[in-house]
């Protein structure tokens, strides 16, 4: 399992978390079912996935829903992770931003002021994963 991956699966984990419209989905190391361009379309209340690709929609039952986890790559989905950490924590200018050091961690802060949402990461997707996690426990 790469590092992207574990992220992906601990970010699912979350109390805060859900799909959202935008996000890249993947499944096994590739994007789900092969396709291109396929993204998530947004989740009931029962857990289905509803993708949608170049071709219509596609519905992810249930059961699968544990398969998929975000692509922590892709820079919609990283978007739409920042906006659930601003939702989980009630702070629309929480950003993720780097230090200007040797280290260059990755910190969620409010307002650039030095509040921290969460531990540092080595990377913007870490530290978002991170400032989730924070928010649900």
């Amino acid at each position: 399992m790469t590092d992207m991956e574990q992220l992906g699966r601990r970010a699912v984990a979350c109390s805060g978390w859900r799909w959202l419209p935008g996000m890249a989905l993947k499944h096994g190391g590739k994007l789900c079912d092969g396709y291109q361009g396929l993204r998530g379309h947004g989740e009931d209340d029962d857990g289905t996935i509803h993708l949608e690709y170049a071709t219509g929609n596609q519905w992810v039952r249930p059961e699968n829903r544990v398969q998929c986890y975000p692509d922590l790559t892709d820079a919609a989905t990283l978007g739409c992770l920042l906006a659930l950490v601003r939702d989980a924590w009630g702070e629309a200018d929480a950003a993720a931003v780097r230090e200007a050091n040797e280290i260059g961690q990755w910190w969620v802060v409010r307002n650039f002021g030095g509040d921290y949402f969460g531990e540092p990461g080595k990377s913007e997707a870490e530290a978002l994963v991170a400032a989730l996690e924070g928010a649900s426990g």
